[in-house]
């Protein structure tokens, strides 16, 4: 348990300490789309993200997060739903965006927790 402690102190250390490139790389935009039965995710960097011009009632859940947890310690996760939906589409939706803006962060510390084990 201790070494798991260390590891993740000393790797948290080392990465906000040279973790010195711009904040807007860390900065993500993305939708769900229902289409023909199918969903449909589109993400991005912000900067790079698409508002589109006709949001049509096929957009389900839109999201943005923020990964900073180098700089302030923590991320920011914002989802929004649409109400056109059902419950359980609306829930799923949001869960798929989750998914998607967060596997990299939940891997790293998968990673990070197995290796020290």
């Amino acid at each position: 348990m201790y070494v798991k402690f260390l590891v993740v102190i000393l790797f948290s250390t080392f990465i906000s300490t040279f973790a010195k490139d711009d904040l807007r790389n860390h900065q993500y935009r993305g939708r769900i789309l229902k289409n023909k039965g199918s969903y449909e995710t589109v993400i991005a960097l912000a900067d790079f993200y698409e508002t589109p011009s006709d949001y049509t009632d096929d957009v389900i859940a839109t999201g943005a997060f923020n990964q900073t947890y180098n700089v302030t310690g923590w991320s920011i996760l914002q989802i929004k739903t649409s109400e056109n939906f059902s419950n359980i589409e609306q829930a799923y939706a949001a869960g798929l965006l989750e998914g998607q803006f967060t596997h990299g962060t939940i891997l790293f510390f998968f990673v990070i927790f197995n290796y020290t084990c």
